[in-house]
């Protein structure tokens, strides 16, 4: 390979965590503009709908993108077909966009007035449709090492949302299902960005074509349904206090204040994808039965160091930042942002346990111990008098009862 080439592909490769931050920065700043606009009530509104299309949408279907980068170079590398693995996997799609639509409608009178209403429920049921499409595209071009057209699709739904929130914000739009809008298509655009090329399209035309491609590698509606359920659960623990909370709260400047602090604190849980598929590959080669390096004191200190500052930063940094980003005039007591902040730190925490594990096919132990978590989060969320501190007191709980679990399964051995 020459130099250029090399080039080349490594600046593709690079492309992908760049469009990965790229999106989530976007939507933030879609968040950020809609606060200027918005009413109290609105903005806590439209973040709970984020925070929820986040859990069944991206929580629930990336699972899909995630079995396709695997079996379409698995089945690449044996000579087979690609049409029979990614069928299965669209079909276990449909499987859990079915359950995902049938429960958000059966939950729709509870979760209808935290998102806005029932107009702004039936785009949350587009939105989930939107982000099972595009992670049906863009795993295949993942499997492919495709990075360039892989980053594209996430460049065009940034796009999306930075037109979207400069449109809204300049026009000076106050209609919720208007910002709610750009939500939801803009996961469907960036996929339709990925049939722009000839061979994108042809390779559509395979797989939809009934008398083409052999079997190839299988993948189940079970191994989706474990998957599926890893994601959604580690989402619902980042995602479900703001929404409980805004549910819970009368007054939308207060829910409008946590929302918008919670979305501020639970920014570095984005890395923590990335943080796993730069360490799980090396882990999962590594020999069953090789030693490994033991956490050093000093690392633990530093590890606690680093925590503290997150922490007592997040105490005092926090509040001016909410007010100057998302325009609103009150914030959440420190305790209530010390609370969020160390839940991040903790997490982060469970995410390198949890990495362990995964590289160990512990799948469903890491699945439970965010399940779990979920639960541990939901209760004092909804039982306790105050819905802020109930809110940021569960998800703090529910990280440590998820680090817990894990840890405790480590010194089981439950490792490689």
């Amino acid at each position: 390979m020459s130099v250029h080439v090399r080039r080349r592909s490594l600046g593709a490769q690079a492309a992908v965590p760049v469009s990965l931050v790229f999106v989530a920065g976007s939507a933030y700043l879609l968040l950020m503009a809609s606060g200027r606009v918005l009413p109290g009530a609105g903005f806590a509104a439209l973040t709970s709908f984020y925070l929820l299309s986040n859990t069944v949408g991206r929580g629930t279907f990336a699972v899909l993108e995630l079995e396709l980068t695997r079996t379409v170079p698995r089945s690449r590398a044996r000579g087979e077909s690609i049409v029979g693995p990614v069928r299965a996997v669209a079909r276990g799609g449909l499987v859990l966009l079915a359950v995902v639509c049938l429960l958000v409608v059966a939950a729709g009178a509870v979760v209808a007035p935290i998102i806005g209403g029932w107009d702004e429920l039936v785009l949350l049921l587009v939105t989930a449709l939107t982000l099972a499409a595009s992670s049906l595209v863009r795993g295949p071009l993942a499997g492919d090492r495709r990075y360039g057209p892989f980053a594209a699709t996430l460049g065009a739904e940034s796009a999306v949302y930075l037109l979207g929130a400069g449109g809204l914000l300049v026009g000076h739009v106050e209609a919720l299902t208007a910002w709610t809008a750009v939500l939801a298509g803009a996961p469907l655009v960036g996929a339709l960005t990925a049939l722009v090329s000839r061979r994108a399209r042809a390779s559509v035309g395979r797989v939809l074509r009934p008398d083409r491609g052999g079997t190839g590698v299988r993948v189940g509606v079970l191994t989706l349904a474990a998957g599926s359920a890893l994601y959604l659960f580690s989402q619902a623990v980042w995602n479900l206090g703001p929404v409980i909370s805004t549910g819970r709260t009368s007054d939308g400047v207060l829910a409008a204040a946590f929302a918008a602090a919670a979305v501020l604190l639970r920014a570095p849980v984005m890395a923590f994808p990335a943080i796993q598929a730069l360490v799980l590959p090396r882990l999962a080669a590594a020999e069953p039965g090789a030693p490994r390096r033991r956490s050093t004191p000093g690392l633990i200190v530093a590890a606690i160091a680093v925590a503290i500052v997150w922490v007592v930063g997040s105490v005092l940094v926090a509040p001016p930042v909410i007010r100057a980003f998302f325009a609103v005039s009150e914030t959440p007591a420190r305790p209530v942002l010390a609370a969020l902040a160390l839940s991040v730190a903790v997490g982060l925490v469970a995410q390198g346990t949890q990495t362990r594990l995964l590289a160990a096919s512990r799948t469903l132990l890491v699945s439970l111990s965010w399940a779990v978590g979920t639960v541990v989060l939901v209760v004092p969320a909804l039982v306790l008098p105050d819905a802020v501190v109930g809110a940021a007191l569960g998800q703090l709980v529910a990280a440590l009862v998820v680090l817990a679990i894990q840890l405790g399964a480590l010194r089981r051995g439950d490792h490689p």
